[in-house]
């Protein structure tokens, strides 16, 4: 047969339950981050053919379909940033993507969501995504 049959002994058990537990701890620890990381290459890659235009705060991607609206779109996000920084008085690290699609079709689809779900923007993991 193959491989070597020895016993497990519980000091071996309870040693992978420890090792298991503390990668566990470190993952939650990190967690907001690594996912914060992770839907911010998602958005990169699905948007990779989306137009952009950046505002002060804001890289806004977008389909040539809502070229006509990015200014409005980016004028109103900066108001918000500005009343909303000022109300906590805590600005955000870095930039913030917008990503605006054209039909509620393809925001769900970006979520995974069905078809049929329906909203008007959504925040995930430190991106907005509006119709």
């Amino acid at each position: 047969m193959l491989g070597i049959k020895t016993p497990v002994s519980a000091k071996g058990i309870v040693l992978v339950l420890i090792f298991i537990l503390l990668i566990a701890l470190l993952i939650n620890k990190n967690g907001q981050s690594l996912m914060r990381f992770m839907v911010g290459q998602e958005v990169n890659l699905k948007t990779a053919n989306f137009d952009q235009y950046q505002s002060e705060h804001y890289d806004i991607r977008y389909t040539s379909i809502d070229e006509p609206y990015i200014k409005l779109i980016a004028g109103v996000a900066e108001e918000a940033y500005d009343s909303v920084s000022y109300m906590f008085g805590l600005k955000p690290a870095g930039r913030t993507i917008i990503v605006v699609y054209p039909d509620s079709s393809s925001l769900s689809q970006s979520f995974g969501w069905d078809k049929d779900a329906n909203a008007m923007g959504v925040y995930w993991a430190g991106s907005i995504r509006i119709l």
